[in-house]
């Protein structure tokens, strides 16, 4: 689930609720 998400947000180059779910 956070995988995919995480990779999304790598693709676009921008993190943003992401980063903050990581740590």
């Amino acid at each position: 689930m956070g995988d995919g998400v995480i990779k999304k947000v790598e693709t676009r180059g921008e993190p943003p609720p992401v980063k903050r779910t990581d740590g």
